[in-house]
């Protein structure tokens, strides 16, 4: 995400919306009384991706990426994780020359090597297109 007032408002709105929020590396996520992973979004910001569609090779704008580890305990609960973070971040709006967060990638869930106890994350990312 191309700044911190934007990572800041996609967390306060999942936050908002129930779900448990992060920031990447989480190597101390919260557990459930049985030991368990709770449930969380991890967000990892991406750099920009630039666009130049000016005739003069100059920047025309760019993607603000972020990327989202929903995390369970278990493959159904990263997926209901997923289902969480899709209803609250899609179609969001970001503010100044910002658009709306779009879904642009889904990974399937896979368990997360070397995780005790076990972790398992499906990945999604989140775009908007900035302009200027």
């Amino acid at each position: 995400m191309s700044t911190s007032s934007d990572v800041a408002l996609i967390k306060k709105a999942l936050a908002d919306g129930g779900v448990h929020v992060a920031d990447h590396p989480a190597k101390n996520l919260p557990r459930t009384e049985d030991g368990w992973v709770a449930p969380a979004a991890v967000l990892l910001p991406v750099p920009t991706l630039g666009r130049y569609t000016r005739a003069s090779g100059g920047r025309s704008g760019g993607e603000a990426r972020v990327l989202v580890y929903c995390v369970g305990h278990d493959v159904a609960t990263a997926l209901d994780v997923a289902d969480d973070v899709d209803r609250i971040l899609a179609g969001l709006r970001l503010p100044g020359k910002g658009s709306t967060l779009r879904q642009t990638v889904a990974l399937e869930p896979a368990t997360e090597p070397n995780s005790d106890p076990t972790r398992v994350s499906a990945v999604l990312e989140y775009t908007a297109i900035r302009k200027g």
